[in-house]
């Protein structure tokens, strides 16, 4: 197996270990949850904007705020959950140019194949680094040119990161980002009307087991 694929199939299996651990650990909180316990816990993310090949940004630090800014709302409102710098600046602008492969990132069934080429491994580099058991690991948002097909993509449990197109960072693809963290937090697709995981036109809502499961996430905690 070439290099970059046995790293990405290392460090996939080594997340859906972490992911399943706390799972089965985070089941008392499922429950509590599931019953409407609310008690405010906290998201640690990392917003990292790409540059293309000439180096220019793909986005501005301004063009991400509306996005961002939303998705704080939405999980402060729907699921008592508070969105923190993983570090800081929260959002940042690569100093290095990113391979094509990260830059246009595809997303579709199967897709979790491109993580094994060179577009994984530099997100994988650059992808804000998270204790060894996987609790409370914060999640990196990339903002790539294209996720190809889509707005955004998350691999679910098998890495730590989402991306977003720099076109679905305002208007009607304002909740994207909070979108893809649902995904990211272990939320299917849904199809009732004005929820998040709504794939088109997604609303704010979520319903009682939708904030169970997001909230008993390896990536939320209470400190």
């Amino acid at each position: 197996m070439p290099r970059l694929a046995l790293a990405a199939a290392l460090a996939q299996t080594a997340n859906v270990l972490r992911e399943t651990g706390n799972r089965v650990l985070g089941i008392p909180e499922l429950a509590g949850s599931l019953a409407g316990s609310r008690r405010p816990k906290k998201l640690r993310v990392r917003v990292v904007i790409l540059r293309d090949e000439q180096g220019n940004a793909v986005a501005t630090q301004t063009d991400v705020e509306p996005s961002l800014a939303e998705a704080r709302r939405v999980l402060r409102e729907q699921l008592a959950i508070e969105l923190l710098p993983a570090a800081e600046p929260m959002v940042t602008t690569l100093e290095v140019p990113a391979p094509k492969g990260a830059l246009d990132s595809p997303c579709a069934e199967g897709s979790w194949r491109a993580d094994f080429g060179e577009g994984g491994a530099f997100f994988r580099r650059f992808a804000q680094r998270g204790p060894a058991t996987g609790s409370g690991t914060p999640i990196t948002v990339f903002v790539v040119r294209d996720v190809l097909g889509k707005a955004g993509c998350s691999l679910g449990p098998l890495v730590d990161h989402v991306t977003v197109d720099m076109t679905a960072l305002t208007g009607r693809r304002l909740r994207v980002l909070a979108h893809e963290l649902g995904h990211a937090c272990g939320l299917p697709h849904s199809d009732s009307a004005e929820n998040l995981m709504l794939p088109k036109a997604m609303g704010e809502r979520l319903q009682p087991w939708q904030v169970a499961v997001f909230r008993s996430s390896r990536h939320v905690k209470y400190r």
